[in-house]
């Protein structure tokens, strides 16, 4: 089976991790039996690249610099690749799908942010009107596919009940651990930790700063628990500020 992984809207953290990973997992429970060809930015192709001969890159094409031009254009271009490659399934991992996919399409929900209202209503009016949109867009996506992926329980109950679909269509699939963490890779965890200034004992938390990453209410939930905690404890944050006037209000 040819399968054609949609990693257009890849650019950065999380849809970078879960590409990188789903894609040598896929490769070793299939018996060998696949082809998976990866349509991505020629720039985020080195973080996703698992290097085997079952795999192939195409670079994806982008019709303008705005996040609206290059939607559209994925419209566009995805199915027409799609069709030239003779894809069996179209996989779209990033919340929305391709409305003209010439073949069955399965779609993962990643982001919840679009489908919690209290996120929504602390956003910026810009970033409340966006997510809104994109919320309309994943429905509309959702009811197109063929299946649709959760990578936990509660955002398959979360979701899952405003997209109207039969519950059959949805599976959840963990999205695992990366072998970074394995006991055994943390043997150098200390030599890090002291090179970057951490003390231990510490809660760490990994993201891009986004505003509906929540971490102003991270900070503050930690600030309120320091006199049940260890004098000792800090809170560490490590994500790139992709989004500089949030950052700057994390700071202070």
């Amino acid at each position: 089976m040819k399968v054609l992984i949609n990693a257009t809207s890849v650019r950065l953290g999380g849809g970078i991790t879960v590409i990188r990973n789903l894609l040598p997992a896929m490769i070793r429970v299939d018996g060998g039996h696949h082809q998976y060809t990866v349509m991505a930015r020629a720039d985020v192709r080195t973080w996703l690249d698992p290097k085997h001969g079952r795999v192939n890159f195409l670079a994806s094409t982008f019709g303008g610099r705005s996040k609206l031009t290059r939607f559209l254009w994925e419209q566009v271009d995805v199915p027409v690749r799609a069709a030239l490659g003779s894809a069996d399934v179209l996989l779209s991992p990033a919340n929305l799908a391709v409305a003209a996919a010439p073949v069955p399409q399965v779609m993962i929900f990643q982001n919840m942010a679009p489908f919690e209202p209290d996120v929504v209503s602390r956003m910026p009016r810009s970033k409340a009107i966006r997510l809104r949109m994109l919320r309309r867009l994943g429905i509309a996506s959702a009811r197109r596919v063929r299946d649709v992926v959760f990578i936990s329980d509660y955002a398959r109950r979360a979701i899952g009940a405003q997209l109207a679909i039969a519950k059959e269509r949805t599976h959840r699939v963990y999205l695992g651990r990366d072998p970074a963490f394995t006991p055994a890779a943390l043997a150098n965890a200390p030599t890090m930790l002291s090179r970057l200034g951490v003390t231990q004992p510490y809660l760490l938390s990994v993201s891009q700063f986004y505003a509906y990453k929540n971490f102003i209410e991270l900070i503050v939930g930690f600030s309120r628990a320091r006199r049940f905690l260890p004098e000792s404890v800090t809170l560490c944050i490590a994500g790139a500020e992709h989004e500089p006037d949030y950052a700057a209000s994390s700071d202070a």
